[in-house]
């Protein structure tokens, strides 16, 4: 007998002892002493009733306690209790080769992994748990716009390499060329592309944010329809380009004047080689792309399911549009990672998101509104006031006037023109 049971026979034991010292009392004794005076025993049977509820609770709680015991024992075989795996499943700091590893949690069946964008617009990629999407790391894209040169060597845009590295991942103990103030203080270094093991004829001006790099590729002569940054071009970039990081880990850009971000045309890449400059034919991809003049209006994965083999032999391929979330997808890889993909992954914008492009959108439209109002009566006072002034040459023409300008600045004041939601950008695309 283990010791929970001996005290519970001791308990049981104590409640008998109390039973059988309690005195039989008759009926017709009862009522005597209930018309005779207050009845002397209440507070005995009080107590009983407390000594029983605290037996009682005890025993309760003593089961609880052996309840658990019972199905955690390796006796009976596996427990016939299984907890629920941990909602969210954290990565920090993880990745793969230079790609992103974010944070996923789960939502019924389904796994969920949040993707911002490096203007800040977050989406939520659904899929089940078998294709683990975020395992194979995340690599944002985009460019700022700045024209400053235009044909035949344009200056000074550029696409941005974002990476989750560092610099002494990539550039090691190379010395940079120079370096520049940042936004922040810290210094902006440019290196030469060969410090890197590149071949390509650039250097880079290169950013740390956080656990994030930024290179901004400068070409070393002009040529290809691309000017060289001169110096203090460089050090505008350096000065104006900041970024932060946001809650699920993600890099977000914010640029001041004259540097323009732009995220547009391909958005995302998720997948790629093992290893940085590693090979990547044949291997599970998911592209995330703008909607903008490749998908219609009210396109879905239904009605706009592509699919399409590589030469290779080893690789297929599938894209469709997702108005509604506001990107075109595009996988990649075996064959039954796209067949997974096409039957269970899927874009979504998060709700909170959803709120907030709707009252940027609606902010955006209402100001619109209000300024061709006040445009409108601008115009109308205008009128009125050359009306007026010349009315002692046409009096009797200023009603007819005066009806006209109304009929003619009312559709103005209360049009709502279509305008491009504030959350989207609207730069023109920098050159390559």
């Amino acid at each position: 007998m283990n010791p929970d049971q001996r005290a519970l026979e001791r308990l049981r034991a104590h409640a008998a002892g109390l039973d059988r010292a309690a005195p039989a009392i008759s009926p017709g004794e009862i009522r005597a002493r209930a018309g005779a005076s207050p009845p002397i025993r209440h507070g005995w049977r009080r107590a009983r009733v407390v000594v029983v509820a605290t037996i009682a609770t005890v025993i309760v709680g003593v089961g609880a306690l052996v309840v658990p015991i019972a199905l955690r024992s390796d006796r009976d075989g596996p427990p016939s209790v299984i907890s629920e795996p941990p909602a969210t499943t954290r990565h920090p700091g993880a990745a793969v080769a230079d790609r992103f590893v974010p944070p996923t949690f789960r939502d019924g069946p389904e796994r969920v992994m949040p993707v911002t964008l490096l203007d800040g617009r977050r989406l939520e990629l659904r899929y089940p748990p078998d294709l683990e999407v975020a395992e194979l790391g995340v690599r944002p894209d985009g460019g700022i716009d700045w024209p400053v040169r235009s044909d035949p060597f344009r200056c000074c845009g550029s696409v941005l390499q974002v990476r989750y590295t560092t610099i002494d991942a990539v550039y090691r103990d190379a010395e940079p060329i120079t370096t520049y103030p940042g936004a922040d203080g810290r210094p902006v270094a440019y290196y030469h592309g060969s410090d890197a093991g590149r071949t390509t004829p650039f250097d880079y001006l290169v950013f740390e944010f956080g656990p994030w790099l930024v290179e901004v590729p400068d070409i070393q002569a002009p040529g290809d329809f691309e000017d060289r940054k001169t110096e203090e071009e460089r050090a505008t970039w350096a000065r104006s380009l900041r970024g932060s990081i946001d809650p699920d880990g993600y890099l977000v850009l914010n640029p001041v004047p004259p540097l323009a971000l732009q995220v547009e045309g391909e958005l995302a890449v998720i997948g790629g080689p093992a290893a940085p400059g590693g090979p990547a034919i044949g291997l599970p991809h998911v592209e995330l792309f703008s909607t903008e003049a490749v998908c219609a209006p009210d396109a879905t994965k239904e009605n706009s399911l592509e699919r399409f083999e590589f030469e290779t032999g080893n690789e297929v391929g599938a894209g469709w549009c997702d108005a509604e979330a506001g990107v075109r997808i595009r996988v990649s890889g075996p064959k039954d990672f796209v067949d997974q993909a096409v039957s269970g992954l899927d874009a979504k914008v998060p709700a909170q998101e959803s709120m907030i492009r709707w009252r940027m959108s609606w902010s955006s439209t209402a100001a619109n509104a209000s300024t061709q109002s006040a445009i409108a009566w601008t115009a109308l006072n205008s009128i009125r006031g050359r009306t007026s002034r010349s009315s002692t040459r046409q009096e009797q023409s200023r009603p007819e006037m005066s009806a006209q300008v109304s009929r003619r600045a009312a559709p103005c004041a209360s049009s709502s023109p279509r305008t491009t939601p504030a959350w989207r950008s609207t730069v023109r695309t920098a050159p390559p």
